[in-house]
């Protein structure tokens, strides 16, 4: 395959930001906060490569064209006045693999509306919202 691509922000903060930087990395994992120099953080953030921000694109092209189609009548939620979508649904509607859709909702690229029992329900039109922004694709 290959190695990723990661952008890197080397960041001074404030001390009070740096105690609750630590705060949270001590606590969500389990480290000794007084083990680390918590005065200078190394950001790495993996980068999207040109095939994941097409894939980004065509995926919403494709859930503006399900918004249009007569077919998004029945997954319309009159309660939350928003289209929701199964992962499954999600899968078929987009063509993307649905291994692939559990990956973006664990990763919060999706917007998740409901999840009841242990089904994920996907609000249509925030996603093409948070898709729209975090790829910076004009609507």
């Amino acid at each position: 395959m290959g190695r990723y691509a990661y952008g890197k922000f080397m960041m001074q903060f404030s001390y009070r930001l740096q105690r609750a930087i630590a705060a949270e990395v001590s606590s969500r994992f389990g480290i000794d906060k007084d083990d680390f120099d918590w005065s200078v953080v190394d950001l790495r953030v993996k980068r999207a490569d040109t095939r994941q921000r097409h894939r980004f694109a065509d995926t919403v092209r494709k859930l503006e064209a399900f918004l249009q189609d007569e077919a998004a009548e029945s997954h319309y939620d009159r309660t939350l006045n928003r289209h929701i979508l199964s992962v499954s649904e999600m899968a078929r509607t987009t063509g993307r693999n649905r291994k692939t859709i559990v990956d973006w909702c664990r990763k919060d690229l999706l917007v998740i509306r409901t999840k009841r029992s242990s089904k994920i329900w996907i609000d249509v039109e925030s996603t093409i919202e948070k898709l729209k922004k975090s790829t910076k694709i004009s609507g």
